[in-house]
């Protein structure tokens, strides 16, 4: 075969393919409405995160096809369901992982994820991320920080301002890495908000959230700057999850009515290891949208904690 009528690596397909469904600065709520949107990935970290998935799918077509490197995306979709039942089976790989691995094989094809068959059911017990954050001392006795996790090579003595600013706004590591402080603004209810434009926020969504805890420091740290962002740099082993549970879990104690005074129709009722246990939907709505999030249930499952 000459190297002309060699067909393509089956790796450069996959990046031209996703590269082709780029629709960064378009309105994902248009595709949406005009049944569009499974066409397209409309953000960078989307795009970089499917990549990922995809040229891993990639490698195991490799692995398993007679063709090898020079497997057509054609010819690759029929392992596209084995590639997602193999990952499933991967005990190692948490459900999230692979939900996410489905999503983008589907978009790579155009399917659907239930096409690709089902994933393993996910459980709090199963969740690892800001869990086992200290342990106990075999000298003391006392509560120390755990070693072996990211966060405990974290001071948050030495990044006060930064956990100040984490657990009074919520947001995540690439939208404190953008925020200005001139983004700070104070609303006719005497509060404190801050409004995240588009490029700032994961998916491209804009969102205005209310400022709690330190306001004062808070308001303070964002004068300081003026145009230019609040942080240089946010440390790599900062747990930022961890601050964004303790606002969600901060705000929802502020706006949940007492249980007694919640209709049925406004509990959600949690199943699992928190079976018995329920929250005031249209409090968890309110936190949800601070945070980012389009569902209560993720909220429920991955940020309130001892509410």
């Amino acid at each position: 075969m000459s190297h002309s009528a060699q067909k393509k690596d089956i790796h450069h397909e996959i990046s031209e393919t996703l590269r082709s469904k780029e629709r960064f600065g378009e309105s994902k709520r248009i595709a949406k409405k005009s049944g569009a949107m499974k066409d397209g990935i409309y953000s960078y970290s989307t795009s970089v995160s499917y990549s990922k998935a995809c040229q891993k799918f990639g490698a195991y077509v490799k692995s398993v096809s007679p063709q090898g490197r020079y497997t057509s995306l054609t010819d690759a979709k029929k392992y596209a369901k084995e590639f997602i039942a193999k990952e499933n089976a991967d005990l190692n790989l948490s459900p999230c992982t692979v939900k996410l691995e489905r999503c983008a094989v589907a978009k790579l094809f155009g399917m659907t994820s239930k096409d690709l068959g089902e994933v393993r059911s996910f459980s709090r017990a199963d969740i690892t991320r800001s869990r086992e954050r200290t342990v106990i001392s075999e000298k003391t006795g006392k509560e120390i920080k755990n070693p072996s996790t990211r966060a405990g090579h974290f001071s948050e003595k030495n990044h006060a301002d930064l956990v100040t600013f984490g657990k009074g706004t919520g947001m995540r590591r690439s939208e404190m890495e953008k925020v200005r402080g001139d983004q700070i603004h104070t609303k006719e209810d005497g509060r404190l908000y801050i409004s995240l434009e588009p490029y700032q926020c994961k998916g491209g969504r804009p969102r205005e959230l209310v400022v709690i805890g330190d306001t004062e420091k808070i308001k303070e740290l964002c004068d300081r700057v003026g145009h230019e962002r609040v942080f240089e740099k946010i440390p790599s082993a900062m747990d930022e999850h961890h601050y964004r549970s303790q606002y969600a879990t901060a705000l929802y104690k502020s706006l949940a009515r007492e249980k007694d005074a919640i209709p049925k129709e406004d509990r959600y009722c949690c199943r699992g290891d928190l079976k018995g246990v329920w929250y005031d939907k249209k409090a968890m709505e309110i936190v949800s949208k601070n945070l980012g999030h389009n569902r209560i249930s993720v909220i429920a499952e991955h940020y309130l904690r001892e509410v």
